[in-house]
């Protein structure tokens, strides 16, 4: 099984990456969307490059956050948890709302740790490299690390690794 420190070196290897054109990126047409939001794609991307159990490639994988929510949710792909570790995937909910008004996922990082003052250090892709309007912060063009704290935050999805 794979380690923790193992995906979080992958994901570091892709910070500063940038999308091309229209959504164009390495991770969409590994996943067969390319063309499309691409944020949960780079974080399946570093799981299969890391060959975490669960992530085989696209077909057994998500690129849908909400989906991914109800995945973990559900212990398909791991477990769900409220209190953030390194490597856990971080669900944030931006402006995306159910038709019955419930806060939904509309993107996704890692944590790569937790500050002394709770805030998380994540590393994500399709976000711009500082912070600005809701579209940005979850449509903004490369990978980069950023530092997260607050409402946003939906909860923590942990993946299988061996430590």
């Amino acid at each position: 099984m794979t380690t923790a420190a193992a995906v979080l070196t992958i994901a570091r290897s892709q910070l500063g990456t940038v999308e091309r054109p229209n959504n164009r990126t390495t991770y969409g047409a590994w996943y067969g969307l390319d063309g499309n939001p691409w944020c949960a794609m780079f974080i399946n991307w570093c799981l299969w490059k890391a060959k975490v159990p669960g992530f085989l490639g696209p077909i057994n994988s998500f690129a849908y956050t909400p989906a991914a929510v109800q995945m973990f949710k559900r212990s398909q792909l791991g477990s769900w948890s409220a209190t953030p570790a390194a490597s856990d995937l971080v669900f944030f909910s931006f402006e995306r709302r159910s038709p019955k008004g419930v806060r939904l996922a509309d993107h996704i990082g890692i944590v790569e740790s937790v500050a002394a003052d709770g805030k998380l250090i994540t590393i994500e892709g399709n976000t711009s490299p500082q912070p600005g309007t809701p579209s940005a912060e979850r449509n903004g063009g490369g990978v980069y690390r950023r530092t997260r704290s607050g409402a946003a935050v939906l909860g923590f999805g942990r993946p299988r690794y061996s430590s």
